[in-house]
């Protein structure tokens, strides 16, 4: 009898560990990974222990361990682009990877945090949740002035929503930063 419950729990560790390993081999496809940031790539190549992922380690410092859920998140947004059948299914499954991140991490400078607010009000307006998309938007500028992509998300939501001068005043503000950026241009000649 030992011997079976020795056996069944081989049997099950190897189970998820191979289920996991394969998981995080396969749930990007090859051009997926190609557009993945590399500390991603890294992450899903390799594992968080790998002597390969040791720069990111030391980059992410002790939040490094759920970077998977981040660069999960990331897929699932890549996954909702292309299979219209599973868009909500996919959004919701990022928006709770992102969400296990930022209920996980430590330290309120954490590098990927105005990326992951970012990531987040992409997904809230995806999902026509447009307050919250607002309101991660404002964060993720807030924990970087200088990141566009946030300027940008909320300033297309105004500018939607009829409010120009919002729009407007959002643009030059970002402007600031981003002086030249063809991004911004396009969208000031909209208000």
């Amino acid at each position: 009898m030992r011997l079976f419950l020795v056996l069944v729990l081989a049997l099950w560790q190897s189970f998820f560990i191979n289920t996991a390993q394969a998981y995080t081999n396969s749930y990007a496809t090859p051009l997926e990974m190609k557009m993945l940031p590399k500390l991603c790539q890294v992450r899903f190549q390799y594992g968080h222990e790998a002597p390969e992922f040791a720069k990111w380690r030391t980059i992410l410092g002790p939040e490094y361990i759920h970077v998977h859920h981040y660069c999960g998140g990331l897929v699932d947004m890549f996954h909702a682009n292309e299979n219209s059948r599973q868009r909500q299914g996919n959004l919701e499954s990022a928006r709770s990877n992102f969400n296990y991140v930022l209920r996980s991490i430590q330290n309120p400078k954490f590098i990927l945090l105005p990326d992951l607010y970012y990531r987040l009000a992409l997904v809230s307006k995806d999902l026509g949740n447009v307050g919250e998309a607002i309101g991660y938007a404002e964060k993720s500028i807030n924990a970087k002035r200088n990141y566009l992509n946030p300027y940008i998300l909320l300033a297309d939501i105004y500018i939607k929503a009829g409010k120009k001068s919002t729009a407007k005043k959002l643009l030059l503000q970002a402007k600031k930063y981003h002086p030249n950026s063809k991004r911004l241009k396009r969208r000031l000649k909209k208000v």
